[in-house]
């Protein structure tokens, strides 16, 4: 039982960090749009950098989510075979 224990603490560990990580991209894609008519400077600037971060903030996104599949997925596992005990396989 004390190897569950661990588990659970090791998937609320990951997931936290994980999400943490997902809240910091969502709030870094969420700026604020400067107007294109009263400061053009600044809104081709904007333009620009989000032209840069779309790919890596798109990649990031991608690999936090299969980070997170790979963690329930192997939780899951470790748990069937846990919850199995002494049987063979799973």
């Amino acid at each position: 039982m004390s190897n569950l224990k661990s588990l659970f603490i090791l998937l609320v560990l990951f997931v936290g960090i994980a999400l943490i990580a997902f809240v910091t991209i969502t709030m870094m894609s969420k700026q604020e749009i400067p107007d294109q008519n009263e400061t053009p400077e600044l809104y081709q600037d904007y333009q620009e950098q989000q032209t840069l971060q779309k790919p890596f903030l798109s990649g990031f996104q991608l690999l936090l989510i299969f980070i997170i599949l790979a963690i329930i997925g192997l939780g899951i596992v470790m748990f069937l075979k846990a919850v199995g005990g002494g049987r063979g396989g799973l």
